[in-house]
């Protein structure tokens, strides 16, 4: 049995914790604020401390932080239970030295399960840790090490992977691929295996390293990276789909990036052309979880294309055709790459559009970007149209998504701006206005109603030479396809 300390300002959640804790054996004691947390944490051998993020007087961050700073309560486990479920306050608080973060409403079972296992974590310090990495979240045993100060050598013996600790921070780390910070967020994401700690004897000097870096760091690093994957699932490819890189300028990617060597991975994949996600991971270029953002972000750009042509490819339907006219030998080739972008009150109609081909015998390419539309509204995908493998990029025309076309439109031969009711947004109408200058072989289909557009662009649009303008929707995406010949 431990003591624990609740910090909430909200009785009923206060309540809700203490029944829980006391069902599993443990003591509970309560303080409605920073005042009292801390006059009760200076008087009491406190196993964990649970604590609210949006409380009278100073928050839950400034209590942690101050907690921290104390010595007597630098190596108490805090779990951090608070309403806010953006990431940014997740990576804030564990920033700070929190050991967990548990959002409300919460499952009994589940914060009595992570408080029983952060008491085990931080039971006896000095001494040696051996676990199963399905019980011990490996994030969690590294705040734990940290908090406690903690030196010598943590081990993934499966895995090959180990990490040197002096007083709490990373010496070095390596995996059988990767050395250094990268070592250190392939084993961030690591989620099974077992896991052992040795700390170093009193009498043993630490080896000889470079500069350490924090663990709160590496978490902080690694949350990020799983949430710019998280973003752009959508765009994520099976591992063993075969990637191409498309010759393109590299455009700067975002700062949520800045610990992925984007450019080693696109020129990697110019090199090596029919390189699959678990192919990269085996060649040591960068962490597992940095060469997945990396990848996403290209091909969440037009800048990466998947080439797989095997069952159970996440994009190419492997069936020969699709249900239409065979085509006439005068009839132009299609475009090899579309840009379709809806505006969101067109959503449904793209899906109807899918959905349709994908109840046809070579369904599955578009039954797979169908999916990625319900899931993400937007990806890339491969279909098969009259014997000729297309790849279609959808993203949502708004403004917030403006910043990311201009890639996309430098290597698409067919474009096609899709709105349903009228009018555009002054904004879309712009960056419309934009897209009707000339581009060499180039084809581009603007669907909607002709009231949804003011008079002059109307006229711009009639008089662009590469533009047609179509205002019954198509009733697949393979017709709509079909209209796009050069």
């Amino acid at each position: 049995m431990a003591k624990i300390l609740a910090v909430d300002d909200d009785s009923t959640t206060a309540l809700l914790v203490e029944a829980a804790l006391q069902n599993s054996g443990h003591q509970v004691i309560h303080a409605r604020n920073s005042e009292e947390a801390l006059a009760l944490a200076g008087s009491a051998d406190l196993g964990a401390i649970i604590l609210d993020i949006m409380m009278p007087g100073n928050s839950g961050f400034e209590l942690l932080e101050e907690l921290r700073r104390s010595d007597s309560l630098a190596a108490t486990p805090i779990l951090m239970l608070s309403s806010l479920h953006d990431s940014s306050h997740r990576v804030s608080g564990l920033r700070r030295g929190a050991a967990d973060y548990i959002t409300k409403p919460f499952d009994p079972d589940e914060l009595c399960l992570r408080v029983d296992k952060l008491l085990e974590t931080h039971a006896k310090p000095s001494q040696f840790l051996e676990g199963d990495l399905r019980h011990f979240a490996f994030g969690e045993l590294l705040q734990s090490l940290q908090q406690g100060k903690r030196s010598g050598v943590l081990e993934l013996p499966e895995a090959g992977s180990q990490l040197r600790l002096e007083n709490g921070e990373i010496l070095s780390a390596s995996t059988r691929k990767l050395n250094g910070r990268a070592a250190a967020l392939a084993m961030s994401s690591t989620d099974r295996g077992r896991f052992r700690f040795t700390p170093r004897g009193d009498g043993e000097k630490p080896p000889p390293s470079g500069k350490p870096f924090s663990i709160d760091g590496l978490l902080m690093s690694a949350a990020l990276l799983e949430d710019e994957i998280d973003r752009r699932r959508a765009f994520l490819p099976e591992p063993d789909t075969q990637l191409r890189a498309v010759i393109a300028d590299l455009p700067t990617p975002p700062e949520a990036l800045v610990e992925v060597p984007v450019s080693a991975l696109y020129m990697h994949l110019l090199d090596h052309p029919s390189s699959s996600l678990k192919e990269m991971f085996d060649s040591g270029l960068a962490a597992p979880i940095q060469i997945r953002a990396g990848v996403a972000w290209l091909l969440e750009g037009g800048l990466l294309e998947e080439r797989s042509l095997d069952q159970g490819s996440v994009v190419i339907d492997p069936e020969p055709r699709i249900e239409a006219p065979e085509p006439e030998a005068s009839l132009a080739p299609l475009p090899k790459r579309v840009l379709i972008l809806p505006t969101a009150d067109s959503w449904p109609g793209v899906f109807e559009a899918l959905s349709k081909d994908a109840r046809g015998p070579s369904g599955q390419g578009f039954k797979r970007l169908a999916e990625k539309v319900l899931l993400r509204k937007g990806g890339t995908g491969q279909v098969r149209i009259e014997d000729q493998v297309i790849t279609v990029h959808l993203q949502i025309f708004e403004p917030a998504t403006f910043a990311r076309l201009a890639p996309m439109l430098s290597i698409c031969e067919g474009l096609v701006v899709w709105f349903k009711d009228p009018p555009l947004s002054p904004a879309a109408a712009g960056i419309l206005a934009d897209l009707l200058a000339p581009r060499r072989q180039r084809k581009a289909m603007l669907l909607g109603p002709q009231d949804g557009l003011s008079p002059r662009l109307r006229t711009a649009v009639s008089s662009a030479p590469d533009w047609v303008w179509r205002q019954e929707p198509p009733k697949s995406l393979s017709e709509l396809l079909s209209l796009l010949r050069g």
